[in-house]
């Protein structure tokens, strides 16, 4: 609409108003609640499809001057408005109180006044609140207005936290609405028991119509392996929820089923088990919600001598577990497990635990010890050992089970350690292993290993197999479904470029995509490109499901093998693993530079700042000081790598690439072309730069030797 158009609106607007004030050319009277209003026949047929019905359902209408509105929902407050909004072409409405958003709302939507509705569900989403989204989701419901319930459901679940679980609107939520809300992983909550107190609230407003609805659904709902113990006996002893006595019975057990012992206070009343029928499929448990924040942890390794000397005066700086900040530059120790400290082990993770199973002792003895550290209540707890002591394997979590695949396992009978091609499964509502029913087609030993969720498959990539008398690095590459009976478990897939062992896989859901991370080869491709000293493959590939092919993706700064590769929003990760000496000697500098800042703004005791610096010196030196595991030119790779993998991505300053005292300041692109808009593939490849981590102290971390990693979720 031109100025001149503008004009003429606004002109006729005003003349309207006034004739209508002067009672001139009303022919209609609008009456609602005992009180009158004026209009004209012809204004509300174009601005309501109610009143245009009205107006024509019957001929005799045609002449009808007076006509009683007569509805429930209707207030003389948002009657009025619309009226004043009608007669003026919509052009001398005075402003809407926030209090009165609702009542001219209902008017517009329930007499059908289009634009007047938009923008009054406009004005009512740009005032969400936690005290007010519970009724505009109940309006956008009623009336149909999947904007308004969009943007309503996306604040109630952004700000979930913040909700009165006792209020009219909330227990007046209808079981599906209530579902959609609690299943959904964007549910923003610090903690889970919040949703229990919530779930709790709703049937606890009436029991006698709800309690059979919570039965069917609440392990659906609520994600119980989240919530902290101390949480849950504090939530069942709310005096508003007494008279839930069986959905707080039911509550119980299943949280002792799920996630162990668990001692109810007295007033809980207790009873036998249930029918197992109400505990469905785990999935949907193990999924995290989006206020669920992810830390990187590293467990296990041993400590190498120089550092080891060095540390003396501050053992924590040899911690066996250790939990990285958010943007990975500082690391806090953690309680370690009691036993000694091991390598060559295998860990994974789920929403809840952190496993840690089998591995070799300092002295090279196989040991079947396993344990699992609770992610929310911050403690190690006993597990059932394996059925063998077993190093060199791999394991993988699918919902409430762990799968071991491969490995040295020791023969009772011989004392030998062969590799092995069994599967165990570790069920951790039992407690207890059993071997699969099926076995792998080959026995390997340090290979990669990744489940892909969408499919429910896990992916083992290369390692070493056996060729006559000796083991040497393979290409294969197979799909495993544990829920096949048969031989049609495993799927081939394509073969990598090259045979490689320890190499590191992780899934990139957003792309559907596999990336494999360094790994050793054997001589044979010795001279290739990025194929250096000790056969070390110093590339990061990636596997399409989509196209069924292995790409190049980007280099790595420091190859190695036996690392761990981490992915979590848009962030690739390779951590630790094993690097040659030249590499080491390329990257010191990184560590001593590192010392030299402590040394100049630390206030940490002098003494400890000059053996960290003298330890960190020796990473420079020709033929450093080796870890007693390794043989030269093989040396632990104490640096980080990252990359973005899509754009925009949100990254700490401390991240971004830095020209000054970097390896390499390279940009790795796969194409100027292609749509960045799209997240479903790999747009763009950029490489971040992370400073060596520190302590509280400010002493850089060296990790130990032959650590493993992951990323798992972090309950403050």
């Amino acid at each position: 609409m031109n100025g001149f158009q503008s004009d003429h609106v606004q002109e006729v607007s005003r003349t309207l108003s006034q004739l209508f004030k002067n009672h001139q050319f009303t022919d209609v009277t609008l009456s609602l609640h005992g009180s009158e209003f004026q209009s004209n026949r012809m204004l509300l047929a174009c601005s309501s499809a109610y009143f245009r019905a009205l107006l024509e359902f019957k001929p005799q209408l045609m002449t009808e001057s007076h006509f009683d509105i007569s509805s429930p929902y209707l207030t003389l407050e948002g009657f009025s408005y619309l009226i004043r909004f009608i007669n003026s072409l919509g052009q001398d409405c005075p402003k809407i109180s926030p209090d009165t958003y609702e009542s001219v709302y209902v008017a517009a939507s329930f007499l059908q006044v289009t634009s007047l509705q938009h923008m009054l569900s406009e004005l009512i989403s740009q005032n969400l609140t936690p005290t007010n989204v519970l009724g505009a989701l109940k309006l956008a419901h009623v009336f149909d207005d999947h904007v308004l319930y969009r943007k309503s459901m996306f604040v109630l679940l952004d700000r979930f936290d913040e909700i009165d679980f006792f209020s009219e609107d909330f227990v007046a939520l209808e079981e599906n609405q209530l579902e959609r809300i609690m299943l959904s992983d964007d549910l923003n909550v610090s903690r889970e028991g919040t949703v229990i107190r919530a779930l709790l609230a709703w049937v606890s407003h009436d029991v006698n119509t709800r309690t059979e609805f919570f039965r069917r659904v609440f392990v659906r709902l609520l994600r119980l392996p989240l919530v902290k113990a101390s949480d849950l006996k504090h939530i069942v002893t709310i005096p508003e929820f007494a008279v839930a006595r069986e959905a707080i019975s039911l509550l119980v057990w299943a949280y002792r089923t799920l996630t162990g012992p668990f001692v109810a206070p007295r007033t809980v009343p207790q009873q036998g088990p249930p029918d197992v029928s109400i505990l469905p499929e785990f999935d949907h448990i193990c999924h995290p919600r989006t206020g669920t924040n992810f830390r990187i942890h590293a467990i296990g390794g041993l400590e190498e001598l120089s550092i080891k000397l060095s540390s003396s005066a501050h053992p924590n700086h040899c911690a066996e577990f250790l939990l990285y900040d958010h943007e990975v530059s500082m690391a806090t120790p953690q309680i370690a497990p009691t036993e000694p400290a091991r390598v060559h082990h295998a860990i994974a993770t789920t929403l809840s635990w952190i496993y840690l199973v089998g591995g070799e002792s300092e002295e090279g003895q196989l040991m079947s010890h396993c344990t699992r550290y609770n992610l929310v209540e911050r403690a190690w707890f006993p597990m059932a050992g394996l059925d063998a002591p077993r190093s060199h394997h791999q394991i993988v979590c699918v919902e409430t089970y762990v799968y071991a695949f491969g490995g040295y396992r020791l023969n009772w009978a011989t004392g030998y350690s062969p590799a092995t091609d069994s599967i165990l499964v570790y069920d951790a509502i039992v407690n207890q292993w059993t071997t699969a029913p099926h076995r792998l087609p080959f026995a390997p030993i340090d290979f990669g290993v990744c489940l892909i969720p969408s499919k429910r498959m896990i992916m083992l990539a290369g390692g070493l197999h056996e060729h006559a008398v000796e083991l040497r690095p393979t290409d294969r590459v197979l799909l495993y479904d544990p829920a096949e009976d048969s031989h049609a478990c495993f799927i081939t897939l394509p073969r990598l470029p090259l045979p490689l062992t320890g190499l590191a896989l992780v899934y990139d859901e957003a792309g559907d995509q596999v990336f494999a991370c360094g790994g050793q080869t054997d001589s044979t491709f010795a001279g290739q490109p990025n194929v250096i000293a000790g056969y070390l493959f110093g590339q990061i590939l990636s596997f399409s499901f989509d196209s069924n092919t292995w790409s190049f993706v980007t280099v790595l700064d420091c190859p190695r093998y036996r690392a761990s590769a981490l992915l979590h929003r848009s962030t690739l990760y390779v951590l630790g693993g094993i690097t040659v000496d030249e590499v080491v000697e390329r990257t010191a500098h990184l560590f001593t530079d590192s010392a030299s800042d402590l040394s100049a703004e630390s206030s940490a005791d002098w003494e400890i700042v000059v053996q960290q610096k003298q330890a960190l010196i020796q990473l420079g030196q020709i033929n450093p000081a080796r870890p007693s595991l390794l043989q030269a030119p093989f040396h632990t790779c104490h640096v980080i790598e990252a990359w973005s993998l899509r754009e925009p991505v949100r990254v700490h300053h401390s991240m971004l690439q830095s020209v000054e005292g970097m390896i390499d300041v390279s940009t790795d692109q796969t194409g100027e072309d292609e749509d960045v808009t799209d997240t479903s593939r790999l747009v763009r490849i950029r490489r971040l730069r992370l400073p060596p981590a520190r302590y509280s102290d400010g002493c850089p971390v060296l990790p130990r030797c032959l650590s493993n990693y992951c990323i798992a979720p972090y309950f403050s």
